[in-house]
């Protein structure tokens, strides 16, 4: 797969290089791509706990109790 890249990039690239974290570009780019999946990640994991924040507005919840918390248990 060939990537073009702006010299901007290619640039700052370099400068991860050659400050010692990284032993070449390749190395660069895989943990951009990594932190790009943690950050997806974490856009997935807010829009769930918005979607519960909603339902504790609009009071759709149900009490916790030990029986809640077993009958779930037991349906899972």
């Amino acid at each position: 797969m060939g990537i073009v890249l702006t010299q901007q990039l290619e640039l700052m690239i370099q400068a991860k290089v050659d400050s010692g974290k990284y032993s070449d570009a390749n190395e660069v780019v895989l943990e951009a791509l990594r932190v790009l999946e943690r950050e997806e990640q974490l856009e997935r994991l807010r829009a769930e706990v918005k979607i519960g924040h909603d339902q504790i507005e609009h009071g759709e919840t149900i009490e916790w109790t030990p029986d809640t918390m077993a009958r779930l248990i037991r349906e899972s």
